[in-house]
């Protein structure tokens, strides 16, 4: 959580790695809240990034309160109602604490290191939210991230990259770090 609250603060870092890329503050916690929505709708395949068995019931009740909240929402008459039971985090603090915890640590994979650990993810929350429209809007993800959470060929993903790296030149790879386990 400390790289989560260094952000915020006036002499925080002017960069922070966001799924292998160099990201201001203001992309990285909208990355962040992005992916608590991705852990969420995933919880059977994230629930191994909980630090405590504890914590890890806590995400467990949310993502089911989220889970019944979203299906109360489709079931409703009438024209498609906006629902905020995935996009939203968890309220619950001790629900809140894990989901970010996760997040940034998942947030802080190299670029070559997403594919393995979104992959499983994005399959697990598609099975929950088939479209997962939410994520792929400019202003709810950065681009790094919606193309990450767009491929689930890996060659396809690859290659996405360099087209990445042509359309935003500001984008900035970061260097490889330690694997997130």
């Amino acid at each position: 959580m400390g790289t989560v609250f260094s952000g915020l603060s006036a002499l925080g870092p002017t960069a922070i790695s966001s799924v292998g890329w160099q990201q201001t503050a203001v992309q990285y916690f909208l990355d962040l809240r992005a992916v608590t929505w991705l852990i969420i709708l995933s919880w059977l395949e994230t629930q191994r990034y909980a630090p405590t068995a504890a914590l890890a019931d806590a995400v467990a009740r949310a993502a089911e309160n989220a889970r019944i909240a979203a299906q109360c929402q489709r079931d409703r008459p009438g024209k498609r109602h906006r629902s905020v039971a995935y996009t939203d985090p968890p309220t619950v603090p001790l629900a809140a604490a894990p989901v970010f915890g996760i997040a940034a640590q998942i947030l802080a994979a190299d670029y070559d290191a997403t594919f393995a650990i979104f992959n499983p993810l994005i399959s697990r929350a598609r099975n929950t939210e088939p479209t997962m429209t939410h994520l792929q809007k400019p202003h709810h993800a950065s681009a790094p991230l919606r193309l990450t959470l767009n491929h689930h060929r890996h060659d396809l993903w690859k290659k996405s990259r360099e087209r990445l790296l042509r359309k935003h030149p500001g984008l900035v790879p970061m260097p490889p770090s330690r694997p997130v386990t």
